[in-house]
């Protein structure tokens, strides 16, 4: 996936330089395919993200409840919550919060 400057470089090597796909994905150090893409779009779109989980959305409800009875710091519920739940490696068990 390009983005916007890169488009504009394609379109500006096309229009103005006259280079044709194979020329610009060389110059740009991009695939032909690519080039030639995005030569038949008028319009940049980037990519939609993709949604993505979280490790916690399962604990998320309790999570919730616990911050909203107690007002946790994030490393407090890392440590109390998610690292006895065998969601993190065993190397950051005996991570300690200092105060």
């Amino acid at each position: 996936m390009i983005d916007y400057a890169c488009f504009c470089q394609i379109k500006h090597l096309h229009v103005h330089e006259g280079l044709n796909a194979s020329q610009i994905a060389q110059t740009l150090t991009l695939d032909p395919r690519t080039v030639a893409y995005w030569l038949t779009q008028e319009h940049f779109r980037p990519r939609k993200p993709r949604p993505r989980h979280s490790k916690l959305d399962p604990f998320k409800p309790e999570i919730v409840q616990m911050l909203e009875r107690y007002p946790y710091s994030a490393a407090q519920v890392f440590q109390g919550y998610v690292r006895d739940t065998c969601l993190c490696p065993a190397r950051h068990k005996h991570v300690y919060l200092i105060t």
